[in-house]
């Protein structure tokens, strides 16, 4: 018995995600859990009895003092990726967010087909791969932006 073996391709490693677009997202992580906790506790403060002086526990004034920097931490940090839409790689370029071709669109028809609506074209033998964001997700993030 013959055994037939299989074309496997030949995978070859892709840098996509630069550390500074890494950093951009961990930082929005870090400050946005510190803006929920912070937010929640402002909205509705503890009743802390307490015989010492108010003005020298200060406890509301330390959190509100870190909800407003973790607020400009965020809004910088949205300002730096700014900048790195333009000064990145190509994959963090804003080119590759905005639908400007008729190639892009037809991307995102097809992943709305394939990954929202499950149909799949049967002439098509192979899986849409995108390396990065694929145009769909790259055109909410232009819309959230």
């Amino acid at each position: 018995m013959a055994t037939k073996y299989l074309h496997i391709p030949k995978l070859r490693r892709i840098y996509v995600w630069e550390r500074p677009v890494r950093l951009y997202h961990w930082l929005n992580v870090l400050v946005l859990l510190v803006l929920i906790s912070t937010g929640f506790y402002i909205a509705n403060p503890l009743a802390l009895m307490s015989q010492a002086e108010a003005a020298n526990t200060f406890t509301m004034g330390w959190f509100r003092f870190l909800h407003f920097t973790a607020a400009y931490i965020f809004f910088f940090n949205f300002l730096f990726r700014i900048y790195w839409g333009f000064a990145g790689n190509k994959y963090s370029d804003w080119k590759q967010f905005i639908p400007t071709s008729k190639r892009f669109i037809q991307e995102i028809w097809t992943v709305i087909k394939m990954d929202i609506l499950f149909i799949k074209n049967p002439k098509e033998r192979r899986e849409h791969l995108s390396i990065g964001h694929n145009a769909l997700a790259g055109l909410t993030y232009f819309l959230v932006f």
